[in-house]
């Protein structure tokens, strides 16, 4: 069964937060969410936001949303036999938090 972990990897005031996909014993993906946290209210030992305030709470909830999504759309990619890639997992992270995605043909043009 997959699993969904959120880490940083700082100690400063605007911490990436991250998203590792443990797929199997063998396959992880790690990306980031694009959502910051100050250090000081990360909590290690739930991976998520630490509950002091409204805007961590809105985290938490982005984060758990997030979750959500990615578990379904890896369920629906492994019936399909759709490969997970880091790609795929970023695509994923934008489409959930309605990122506009310009392809490098987009740009070129």
């Amino acid at each position: 069964m997959a699993t969904i972990k959120y880490l940083i990897q700082s100690k400063s005031e605007n911490a990436q937060i991250y998203l590792r996909l443990s797929i199997s014993n063998s396959k992880s993906l790690k990306r980031k969410t694009g959502l910051i946290i100050n250090s000081k209210d990360w909590s290690s030992a739930t991976g998520l936001p630490k509950q002091n305030d409204t805007s961590n709470k809105d985290l938490t909830t982005d984060l758990r949303g997030l979750t959500k999504f990615v578990l379904n759309q890896l369920n629906e990619a492994n019936t399909k036999g759709v490969e997970v890639t880091g790609d795929w997992l970023n695509n994923l992270i934008n489409i959930h938090f309605n990122r506009s995605q310009v392809s490098e043909l987009e740009f070129l043009i």
